[in-house]
């Protein structure tokens, strides 16, 4: 019963967290460098565009 109340508190606290601006900013930055990664090594392959 005990693990039960520490995942609670774990699962309250990280919908909290990620329910903040900061949070979908940090996401968005996340989504954005690998856009851009994924662009950069497509783009290096020979005979792509």
């Amino acid at each position: 019963m005990n693990q039960s109340h520490g995942f609670i508190r774990l699962a309250k606290a990280a919908s909290r967290f990620t329910g903040r601006p900061a949070c979908f900013g940090l996401a968005l930055l996340v989504v954005a460098a690998w856009a851009i990664t994924v662009r950069c090594s497509v783009s290096a392959i020979p005979g792509n565009w």
